[in-house]
């Protein structure tokens, strides 16, 4: 995760383009294909008719469990 100086001074609201450029690079396609399944935060707002935003505490925590499923790929991979 990125440096923690920068995710105290986020907004509570971030667009998709906000959160790929200062938080975590995920593609627009990307996210809304995990959106679509269930795997990554629905918007919380839509702003107009093309701009969605999300609560960036909900991004935090998409990231959080991101880390933690891989660390436990991880361990795995190690003990089998």
């Amino acid at each position: 995760m990125n440096d923690i100086g920068l995710i105290e001074n986020l907004p509570p609201y971030l667009t998709l383009k906000q959160f790929r450029d200062k938080v975590f690079p995920v593609s627009e396609r990307q996210a809304w294909r995990l959106i679509s399944t269930g795997d990554f935060p629905k918007p919380a707002a839509r702003i107009g008719n093309r701009t969605a935003v999300w609560r960036t505490s909900e991004l935090l925590a998409w990231i959080q469990d991101q880390e933690r499923r891989e660390l436990n790929h991880q361990t795995k991979n190690i003990s089998a």
